[in-house]
């Protein structure tokens, strides 16, 4: 995936709050915008958003790949990340009971930062994401699935 933009809003005890990434290959830039204040910062080669990232780890999986590595953009910053596959586990969601791959999320270290579990049989979608935040471990999990 080669992303070229991603918005998003996030609401907290201050209000709601405009987050958005503008990504210019050609100039080798990324545009972040917070609110109405922008900055920029050089666009390493194969930098994903927040959701080609996810696209990305699927296709991987898909073709057995255990190890990779590219930035992800955050909303402050472009980040370094490191990516280990390979755990399968059965997994009970509300969207079912599934065979799922973890992938490994590493920023820094040798503790994964989140753990992204995509299930094969419902066509490599992310159906778990665990990571961890400055209050504990955050799940979030995929409560309905329907293939088309």
């Amino acid at each position: 995936p080669v992303p070229r933009e991603y918005v998003f809003n996030l609401r907290d005890g201050q209000g709601d709050h405009l987050f958005e990434q503008i990504f210019d290959w050609e100039a080798g830039r990324l545009r972040l915008s917070y609110d109405r204040e922008q900055e920029a910062a050089v666009l390493e080669a194969g930098t994903q958003d927040r959701l080609s990232y996810l696209l990305r780890l699927a296709e991987a999986v898909r073709n057995d790949r255990i190890d990779l590595a590219f930035a992800v953009a955050e909303p402050e910053a472009t980040v370094p990340m490191r990516f280990r596959a390979g755990q399968r586990e059965t997994l009970k969601l509300p969207a079912g009971t599934v065979e799922a791959v973890g992938v490994d999320c590493f920023i820094a270290g040798d503790t994964p930062d989140r753990t992204i579990w995509i299930v094969p049989e419902w066509d490599y979608v992310p159906a778990l994401i665990e990571r961890a935040s400055s209050e504990g471990r955050v799940r979030m999990e995929l409560i309905n699935w329907e293939p088309r």
